[in-house]
């Protein structure tokens, strides 16, 4: 199934026109960039010093499953200086944005590692394993989508 899709242009995450209609996406790339880009509810202890708003997605209200929710906690690292505090931070925060994927079976690992460029911008590298293919894949399509768009 095909859902509205979110791509990387100009350094910006955004939809694309097609024929006048929004393009869709049969890869797992949207679905990294609303997991990694949409703010999961902080705690007190997380938010960023002078911040009260706790923000978070309205739809984990409701949630099929209890206690889960979308989206990362990386919006509460917004300016913070780029030390090896603050990579490791991020580098935890975007893989609990992506772990859903190894609990529902999307992927069999994904990692997530983080550097610094030379003007001093965070650089995520991110590896989803496809799973084991011996077992009927429930996520197969959309594997296979990525592994065409990659080709």
């Amino acid at each position: 199934m095909t859902d509205i899709g979110l791509f990387l242009e100009d350094n910006m995450i955004k939809p694309r026109l097609e024929d006048g209609d929004l393009a869709g996406d049969d890869t797992l790339e949207t679905s990294v960039f609303i997991s990694l880009f949409t703010d999961r509810r902080a705690s007190l202890e997380e938010l960023p010093p002078g911040h009260t708003r706790r923000r978070g997605w309205w739809g984990d209200i409701y949630s099929e499953v209890p206690g889960d929710q979308i989206g990362s906690k990386i919006w509460t690292l917004d300016r913070s200086k780029v030390t090896s505090e603050t990579l490791a931070l991020f580098e935890t925060r975007a893989y609990d944005g992506l772990r859903w994927m190894e609990e529902d079976g999307v992927a069999s690992s994904v990692t997530v590692e983080c550097g610094i460029d030379d003007e001093k911008r965070i650089l995520l590298t991110i590896r989803i394993q496809r799973p084991d293919r011996t077992e009927p894949e429930k996520y197969g399509l959309i594997w296979d989508a990525q592994e065409i768009k990659r080709a």
